[in-house]
């Protein structure tokens, strides 16, 4: 399985986790700039969740948090920043970066799915 295939395969299982706990997805793959996305935007009780999906196979597991580089998250943020100007509906709404770790199994395509509050 390809790094794209398994991403998105990891991006439905988080989405089909946070709906499951009771998430709406505002929004999926928001791009802002050249190259950069917010993988998932979901809302809970009044609290904007700006998700970073990490998809990993078991072979491949790392710290999954050690992933996400402090440049990667100022790049999220400066998403958010864009997102709310873009919705000012949400804007008074409370935020939070947040990240899913999916592991994949390569053979079954079984997940096991890890959600974490991140820095804001």
């Amino acid at each position: 399985m390809d790094n794209s295939s398994l991403g998105k395969l990891g991006e439905s299982y988080a989405c089909n986790f946070l709906m499951a706990n009771g998430y709406h997805i505002i929004r999926k793959n928001f791009r802002f700039g050249r190259f950069s996305e917010i993988d998932i935007i979901a809302l809970k009780s009044n609290i904007i969740s700006f998700i970073e999906v990490k998809t990993r196979t078991e072979f491949e597991l790392k710290e999954h948090c050690k992933s996400i580089s402090k440049f990667k998250i100022l790049k999220i943020k400066r998403g958010v920043a864009k997102f709310l100007n873009e919705k000012p509906h949400y804007y008074n709404y409370e935020w939070r970066l947040k990240v899913i770790m999916v592991l994949v199994n390569p053979y079954t395509k079984k997940p096991k799915v890890v959600f974490y509050d991140y820095l804001n």
